[in-house]
């Protein structure tokens, strides 16, 4: 795609060479008159194309609603992970507090397994956020590269289906 100021500037130097105003290597110049002038007038129109590099203009506020979940999402992500951190290193220190071995019951073991079971909740939470996130941003890029519909130009039928008195679907469609 080429920018608008290298179009125009090949269209005047086309124009100018046409006219005979400014000669290039391998084109002959036409021949004028001493005294005569010429009057070019060049007529500017831009292209109908699209100011962006995305193949289809969407509303900015499906950006950000996407972009909103990928942020909470990873935040929910980088919270389970440091919770996580934190409850397993709670864990270690009332472990190395206690005076012997933890079973799976004894005086302080109970505190050690509910740090732990709390560790594994939130490493689940952090998983679960950074899943989101990723899968936003999935949606973003899809969101943003793939064309939208076209509703001037769209034949569809839809099934709906009835409820109240009589059980069934309606049929609609416009062509």
């Amino acid at each position: 795609m080429q920018d608008h100021s290298t179009s125009l500037a090949r269209c005047i130097v086309a124009l100018a060479l046409a006219a005979g105003v400014v000669a290039a290597p391998g084109i002959a110049r036409a021949a004028q008159p001493t005294g005569e002038q010429k009057t070019l007038t060049v007529a500017v129109e831009p292209e109908e194309s699209s100011d962006s590099f995305l193949p289809s203009k969407r509303p900015l506020w499906g950006y950000t609603l996407i972009g909103g979940v990928v942020w909470a999402g990873a935040g929910v992500g980088i919270a389970g992970i440091v919770l996580q951190q934190q409850h397993l290193s709670e864990a270690d220190a009332i472990t190395a507090a206690l005076p012997g071995a933890c079973g799976s019951s004894g005086p302080g073991c109970n505190a050690v397994n509910d740090r732990l079971d709390d560790a594994d909740s939130f490493l689940a939470m952090g998983v679960t956020g950074f899943s989101i996130a990723g899968a936003a941003s999935v949606g973003a890029l899809l969101y943003a590269l793939l064309p939208g519909r076209d509703d001037k130009n769209e034949h569809a039928i839809r099934i709906v289906p009835a409820l109240g008195s009589t059980s069934g679907a309606v049929v609609e469609g416009h062509f």
